[in-house]
């Protein structure tokens, strides 16, 4: 299986239920704006297992506005 599909798969198996129980538990109002804070720290994990701090700092400034609005809707 290639790295893509895999990282896919790994995805999807995160993200299904979670949206699952974020939807039967009536938590939309806090969890999408959490989850939007928390996106690109994420990404930023990534840039630190590949060893990149160039990607690490790309994926802070470019994630400061999605961490910013998702701060601002859960606050």
């Amino acid at each position: 299986m290639s790295p893509e599909m895999l990282g896919a798969v790994i995805g999807l198996c995160f993200i299904l239920p979670t949206i699952y129980v974020i939807r039967s538990q009536h938590f939309d109002a806090s969890a999408w704006p959490i989850i939007l804070a928390t996106l690109p720290l994420y990404y930023m994990l990534f840039g630190m297992l590949a060893l990149d701090g160039r990607a690490v700092l790309n994926e802070l400034l470019y994630g400061i506005p999605y961490m910013a609005i998702g701060g601002w809707y859960g606050g």
